[in-house]
């Protein structure tokens, strides 16, 4: 996979600003509605395995959970933050890079708590 680069900082016109914006857009919107179907998908396997208390179910499901969690980290932590507020005084690659995965594996686990929090309350067991 390869690594991306956002620019937070960076100086561009209004019309780069645009392309640049629509190129993420274009590329959010389909990996939004994967994570959407995630989302179905181990929310039924988490709702069966509760019901029917079936190990295989439950074994499902926890590997789901834990592909799903790697799944983000795969898209996430390939993401080099430039121009981040706090850091402009860093000049270390080596450094910013390590803020960077901080950031994408925080995000990372934000978005594996929230698919919990969702199916749990799709499941009603919240």
């Amino acid at each position: 996979m390869e690594i991306k680069q956002i620019n937070i900082s960076a100086k561009k016109s209004e019309a780069d600003w645009i392309k640049t914006l629509d190129n993420f857009y274009n590329k959010l919107a389909p990996l939004w509605f994967e994570i959407l179907n995630w989302v179905i998908i181990i929310g039924i396997f988490h709702y069966l395995a509760d019901i029917t208390k079936n190990v295989v179910l439950i074994i499902i499901t926890a590997i789901s959970y834990f592909a799903f969690w790697k799944y983000c980290e795969s898209h996430l932590l390939n993401i080099y933050w430039e121009g981040i507020p706090f850091t402009k005084n860093i000049r270390s690659k080596r450094k910013i890079w390590g803020i960077s995965i901080i950031i994408g594996g925080a995000t990372s686990l934000g978005i594996f708590f929230l698919l919990q929090f969702i199916i749990k309350e799709i499941s009603g067991k919240l």
